[in-house]
């Protein structure tokens, strides 16, 4: 029996959305400076698309900026656009 597994896994400068240990989405980032990590990339396969894997994304880098101490800057319009409707700050 095949059992398939889902997990997010977060890395040097990205979170992953593993299936099986296939990568099927990313969300990128980097230090813009020594407090902001700016999000420029987010990717999910077409096939996982609106699953709110990206939404998960986002949740887990505003909790990591959160945990250490960070302001975030979203060079990436999905993450711009997230934080706006979730009444989140930018630089």
């Amino acid at each position: 029996m095949y059992r398939m597994y889902r997990m997010y896994k977060m890395l040097d400068d990205r979170i992953v959305f593993l299936v099986n240990d296939a990568i099927k989405g990313e969300a990128e980032f980097r230090k813009a400076s020594e407090d902001v990590l700016d999000v420029f990339h987010i990717f999910v396969d077409d096939e996982y698309r609106g699953q709110g894997i990206a939404n998960t994304f986002m949740k887990l880098l505003v909790k990591y900026c959160e945990i250490y101490d960070y302001k975030m800057k979203c060079s990436c319009p999905y993450a711009k656009k997230w934080m706006e409707k979730h009444g989140k700050e930018t630089v």
